[in-house]
This record gives structure tokens, sequence and C-alpha cells, in this order.
């Protein structure tokens, strides 16, 4: 750390906050001050650079609004915000938003200590609606919790007897359109990518690791429904419309704590029945059963 930045820290500290509030740390207010007025950038090595991107970047404008949280905003050369989002103790911490070049909102959503909660939106760049999901950050650190207890009797959560044999597929998020695209972005990437404008792009979530609960919807940009339902827990449960591996065939049925269950329908854009399937309570397809078209 240079030693000029160690002097200058309480004078900068007084500016965002009177000393006299409270037991100043020295490690943290150096921090806070250098992110606040962009002093100097950590290395690669003292901080993840996908967050670097944003939080330790002298362009991107930033103030504190409370004790150890940041607001850091971006914005275009137009002028307009490109982005508004908070972290605290660098962590992605309170509210999200970005926007497309002609100010529509791109995402928006609330995240606590890097994991989204509560609803979460995403819209096309003609404002419509593009995606809802729910997240719980509470949620995921029980069952994390629930994952690392040994004995059966002892664990509350049906996702914790599933997660067994692979547990980060059900700790990731879901969105259609992004494979292929780079994981390794940075966060500042990804909201460039994400606000690009292009309808067919695929969505990059500025988070990791998650956990679904409560509704979940696909829309076209016309907006009609693709894919809905629900996630309790984690898993998929009760009633799911769902699109077939992205063609027009329609699929609709039950899932049981992330298992398909009872019978299930799958129509053509046209609505008419092509064919139902029936799932035992193992997941295991039973019999197949075809309709003539009509």
């Amino acid at each position: 750390m240079d030693w000029k930045l160690l002097l200058l820290a309480p004078l900068f500290a007084a500016a965002v906050r009177p000393i006299s509030n409270y037991k100043v740390n020295r490690s943290a207010l150096t921090t806070r001050v250098s992110v606040l007025y962009g002093l100097y950038t950590k290395s690669s090595a003292d901080y993840s650079p996908a967050i670097e991107s944003i939080l330790y970047n002298p362009a991107v404008r930033k103030k504190e609004v409370s004790r150890n949280r940041i607001q850091a905003v971006g914005y275009r050369q137009a002028g307009q915000p490109h982005f508004i989002i908070h972290f605290r103790n660098e962590e992605l911490h309170g509210e999200w938003q970005s926007f497309y070049s002609n100010n529509q909102r791109s995402d928006s959503g609330v995240l606590i200590r890097n994991l989204p909660t509560g609803e979460w939106k995403t819209w096309y760049p003609n404002g419509q609606l593009k995606s809802i999901r729910n997240y719980s950050a509470e949620k995921y650190h029980y069952i994390k919790a629930d994952l690392k207890r040994n004995h059966p009797k002892d664990q509350h959560y049906a996702i914790t007897r599933l997660a067994r044999t692979g547990t980060a597929r059900y700790f990731q998020p879901r969105y259609d359109n992004n494979t292929g695209i780079n994981p390794s972005l940075s966060l500042l990437q990804k909201i460039q990518h994400n606000t690009a404008g292009t309808d067919a792009a695929g969505y990059l979530p500025p988070f990791e690791k998650c956990l679904h609960h409560g509704a979940f919807i696909n829309y076209d940009a016309n907006g009609n429904i693709k894919d809905s339902g629900q996630y309790v827990n984690g898993l998929q449960h009760g009633l799911w419309k769902e699109t077939v591996n992205g063609s027009a065939l329609q699929a609709l049925g039950f899932y049981r704590h992330g298992i398909k269950r009872g019978q299930w329908k799958y129509y053509d854009g046209d609505g008419r029945l092509v064919y139902t399937e029936r799932y035992k309570a193992n997941s295991k397809r039973s019999d197949v059963h075809y309709f003539e078209k009509g």
C-alpha cells in the first residue's frame, strides 16, 4: 500500500463519515477510500477480476450510501445510465439494475453477498418482459448446511437426496441461449453483453450460484409465455409448461420434488395433441402413446 494513501485516508474518511462515529479500522478505511476515489487498483491476486472490473474501475462513479455499502453507477458516452449496482465488503449486495442504450431496463433484482434473492427480471430491448426468476439466498444457505449432514434422518430437504449425485447443477442459474458464451467474463463484460440490444443473445446473470424458489417464467419477444412453472426449495414442483428443445412443441405435466410424475402431454404449434408419456414415481417412463393427425 502506498504510504501517501495511508496519509490521505483520514481526510477522505472525514468527507465520507465523521470518524468520531465509530472506531476506525485502518484496513477497511483505506479500502473504502480507494474504491470511492479510485486512488489505486488492486491486483488480480487480491480480488477476483470479475468484480474488480467495476469496483476498482475509476471510470465508474461510486458513492457510499451506508456503512460499507457502495453504489456504483456506470454511464454511457451520451450520459445516460448503463447500470446501477451495489457492493458491500467487496461483494454484490443490494439493488441491481442495468439498461439498454434506449434507456429500457435490461435486468433488475436484489443480491445478498453475491446471491440473488427475491424476484429477478430481464427484458427485451423493446421493453417486453423476457424472463422472471425467483431466488432465496436464505434457503441456499439452509440447504448447503443440509448437504453437510451425514445422516439422512437429519436432512430436511428433498433436494439434499438428489444433489448427492452432483450438487453443482442444482445451484446454478437457468437461462436460455447462453451456452457457448465465455463464463469467465468480467462483471463489466457481462453487463455489456446483456445490454448490447440483441434479442437472440443469451443472458449472463451477474451471479454464479443461486437457489431457485418461486415462479419461473420465460417469454418470447411478443409477450407469449414459452415456459412456466414453480420451484420449491431448488426443485421443480407442480404444474409445468415447457418448450421442447427450442421447437414449437409444448409439453404440459407435473413435477414432484424435481421428478416428472404422472401423464405428460405434448402439443404441436397448432395446439394439437401429438403424444403422451406417463412417468412412475422414480421418474422412469412407463409408456408412450402417439396420436394420428386429424
